[in-house]
Formats: structure tokens, C-alpha cells, sequence
């Protein structure tokens, strides 16, 4: 395909952008309500589909964008958010691994990045063994081979959070091509939603099945639990910051919150995400 017809691939399809940014904000380079506006601002996204002038629609671009965690082009993205930093050359970065406490700090932003790629706008895509957090730094240690019937239970236990994440937007219509908004962003939290207007229908007018909005909570701090509380109808109703030290490899999740439900607390640990679905 042709620039003129398809727009600049790197840009727009391949969702670059997107999957930078991201690293940047679970790396901490970037606060939560700077993500907001270099990211998860569609207005941003249409502009950057405008410039490149494809003669399609842009908010079709803009639904239909392959996002990416990290590819063959960049180091693992475990790499990236819990590795050390790159040494510069080959013969050290051949034998640089992760330590465990870089490995369960890994797995928690893993499957907190997991969470955001699944819930965003967009065509999720994943990089061959980043669903198992397989780490390395650039070509040749980010194409290493996949380790068919090696998969340690730590790497098992991220795959079993990939696939209940990736599960739900096959499951639920409002996370394919429902509304974006943010509902709150601060320096580690970021939270926002996915949703059909009161008619159960999408951003295209299609009419949609299953519940009319998803909330998406992350919390990128090692050292406060977010106390989240819910409403019902509208979603949001208060934040409250608790101390709270990190352990484990963090506690993503999915909570189903039906509409007896009138209001619900929701925790979220440290380095966790929580996808709320309101029924």
C-alpha cells in the first residue's frame, strides 16, 4: 500500500506512538497525566492520522492502530521496563538477565502494560514471547527461541494474566470500538474508560451486545495502594492513597460489578491494574 492510501505505517498503523509512550509511563519517564495528552488523547492521535493525509477515515485509523508492547525493532519489553540498563555492546548484553527482584517488579508492569494494550483503542498485538516475559536486549537477544515446553511457572503465571486480559475484549464489544475517556490522571494513576452511549451503541453507530462501559485503573507506584470508589451509574466517585510496599509480581485483575452493585470499593496494590466491568 501506497503512503497516499494507507498513511505512513510506522506512524499510524503500527501505533509507534503508542507503544513508546507506554514503556515510557511503566519505566516512569512519564507521569500519568502526561501519558494523557501524548497518548490517550484521541484528538492527538486524529491529528497525527490528519498530517499524513491517507483519504480514509481517521478515527477508522485511529480504531484500528496495531499497538505494540515492544517488537523486534526495540529490546524485550521486560527489558525494557525491569532490565538493567543496555550495556552498549553485544558481548555484554549476551549475558545480562534478569535478577528475581527485576523479574517480579517485570511481571507486575508486564501485565499492567497487558491491561492498558487490551483496553485502549486499537488492534492489540503482541510480540512473540512477551505474553511469557522473555527478555533481551536488541537483535539478536530480542529473537531468541521460544522455550516450547520450558515455560517456567513464573512465565506461566504471566501468560495466565495475558490470556484472561486478552480474553475480554473478545468478550465484551464496549473494548473494541467504544468510546475513550479519561476519568483521572495523576503522576502514577491513570484511570479511564471504555464505553457505548445510552442507546448501546459504539463510536461507528454499530449496536452493540454486553454491558455499556469498562473501567481501567492502574497504579505504576511501588509504595501506595489506590482505594477506588465506584458508582454505578457513573463510574468514579473518589480516590483515597494508602501506604502500601510492593511485593509479589502485583495483582492485575478483572472485577464484574453488576448494577444491584450501587456503589463498590475497589482496591488496586501496588504496580497492579484492575479492569472494571459495570453491568
Amino acid at each position: 500500500w501506497e503512503e497516499t492510501q494507507a498513511g505512513r505505517g510506522d506512524v499510524i498503523q503500527l501505533g509507534i506512538a503508542m507503544s513508546q509512550q507506554l514503556v515510557a509511563f511503566f519505566c516512569g519517564r512519564v507521569q500519568g497525566n502526561g501519558i494523557v495528552h501524548l497518548v490517550l488523547n484521541a484528538e492527538r492521535n486524529l491529528f497525527v492520522a490528519t498530517i499524513y493525509g491517507t483519504g480514509r477515515s481517521v478515527y477508522e485509523m485511529f480504531y484500528c492502530m496495531m499497538n505494540l508492547i515492544s517488537s523486534h525493532d526495540v529490546p524485550r519489553a521486560i527489558t525494557m521496563l525491569a532490565g538493567a540498563p543496555d550495556p552498549g555492546n553485544r558481548e555484554a548484553q549476551k549475558d545480562l538477565r534478569l535478577t528475581k527482584h527485576m523479574k517480579s517488579r517485570g511481571a507486575a508492569l508486564m501485565k499492567m502494560a497487558f491491561a492498558l494494550q487490551m483496553k485502549y483503542p486499537g488492534c492489540p498485538c503482541t510480540y512473540y514471547g512477551d505474553e511469557i516475559g522473555m527478555d533481551g536486549y536488541r537483535d539478536p537477544f530480542n529473537r531468541r527461541t521460544y522455550p516450547w515446553g520450558k515455560v517456567s511457572e513464573w512465565q506461566m503465571n504471566i501468560l495466565s494474566t495475558y490470556c484472561e486480559l486478552s480474553s475480554l475484549r473478545s468478550r465484551y464489544e464496549v473494548l473494541r470500538c467504544g468510546e475513550v475517556k479519561i476519568l483521572y490522571a495523576d503522576w502514577d494513576d491513570m484511570l479511564f474508560e471504555r464505553s457505548l452511549d445510552s442507546m448501546g451503541k459504539d463510536h461507528f453507530g454499530k449496536l452493540c451486545s454486553g454491558p455499556k462501559k469498562v473501567l481501567c485503573i492502574m497504579n505504576r507506584s511501588d509504595k501506595i495502594k489506590m482505594l477506588v470508589q465506584l458508582d454505578g451509574e457513573t463510574g468514579l466517585k473518589s480516590i483515597e492513597h494508602i501506604p502500601e510496599i510492593f511485593t509479589g509480581s502485583g495483582e492485575t485483575g478483572c472485577l464484574v460489578i453488576g448494577q444491584d452493585q450501587n456503589e463498590e470499593k475497589v482496591e488496586i496494590h501496588p504496580l497492579s491494574a484492575m479492569i472494571c466491568i459495570l453491568h
